[in-house]
């Protein structure tokens, strides 16, 4: 009997060991089983976090649009000043151009003055192997020496001389009537009626041949060339005032384009500085 007792008190000790190791398996499964998901919690967080991103995309959209109104306006800018700088290439190519035929005048007004210089000594020398500047000294000599044969009793050899001399002084005549018109020779007296001295041939220097042909008017041969002559004067006088008048002109529309150019190339680098601040500023 204490046998089945004892049994019997096995037996429930184990049925209470087996309902306790259950209840603990059960209690371990329930803590190691997954909690249901909050989604509505994680579904206002993703929201938030997609206004934020668009947000920020908005942001980046703006930029980008600001940088590339600037990108815009540095290659206006470009333009410009590109379109300036051939103004400026090309007026300074005129200005070249200019300074090259005044050089090429200057070079040829000091040929001018050192032929005309060459000129002046050549008939120096010519007037002195001469011994004679104008026709009227050679006709007193010529008279002079057929006065002696005529008044004085030479011999033959002197005679010879005399005559010799006599042919070498009309040579001399004829040359300074070739080369040498003398500005100050003078006209015989006596042997020319009003019309006659109206058609007299004028004896002009070289010195006052060149500046005629440098004028590019006709030197006058007589006084009825005069008023004509005088005529082209003040009309090659009228047309280098114009040529002045318009040289002044070109002069003052080079500075004022110089100027203009140089005045909208500051403008626009202060308006480029001026936006490259605002830039900087704003990112």
């Amino acid at each position: 009997m204490s046998n089945a007792k004892n049994a019997t008190t096995d037996a429930a000790a184990s049925k209470e060991s087996h309902s306790d190791a259950k209840a603990t398996a059960n209690a371990a499964a329930a803590h190691t089983r997954p909690q249901p998901v909050d989604r509505a919690y994680y579904e206002k967080k993703i929201d938030k976090l997609s206004e934020e991103i668009k947000g920020l995309q908005a942001k980046v959209h703006d930029l980008n649009e600001k940088i590339h109104g600037k990108s815009e306006g540095k290659d206006e800018f470009l333009r410009k000043r590109d379109l300036l700088k051939q103004q400026m290439d090309e007026q300074q190519k005129l200005v070249s151009d200019l300074e090259t035929k005044r050089s090429k005048t200057q070079d040829g007004i000091h040929s001018k003055q050192t032929e005309g210089r060459q000129l002046r000594a050549e008939l120096s020398s010519m007037q002195k192997k001469l011994g004679f500047s104008t026709e009227d000294q050679i006709d007193d000599k010529i008279a002079e020496i057929e006065y002696r044969m005529h008044t004085e009793s030479l011999d033959l050899k002197k005679e010879k001389e005399l005559i010799d001399g006599t042919k070498a002084l009309v040579q001399k005549k004829d040359r300074v009537q070739n080369y040498y018109f003398a500005p100050t020779a003078q006209k015989k007296k006596g042997k020319h009626n009003k019309q006659g001295a109206s058609q007299a041939a004028f004896k002009h220097g070289l010195d006052t041949l060149q500046l005629f042909s440098d004028m590019k008017v006709d030197a006058p041969k007589n006084r009825d060339d005069v008023p004509k002559c005088l005529e082209d004067l003040n009309k090659r006088l009228g047309e280098y005032k114009d040529l002045q008048k318009v040289e002044y002109e070109n002069r003052q529309k080079r500075r004022e384009a110089r100027e203009a150019a140089a005045k909208a190339a500051a403008e626009q680098a202060d308006e480029t500085a001026k936006q490259a601040e605002t830039t900087e500023v704003t990112a």
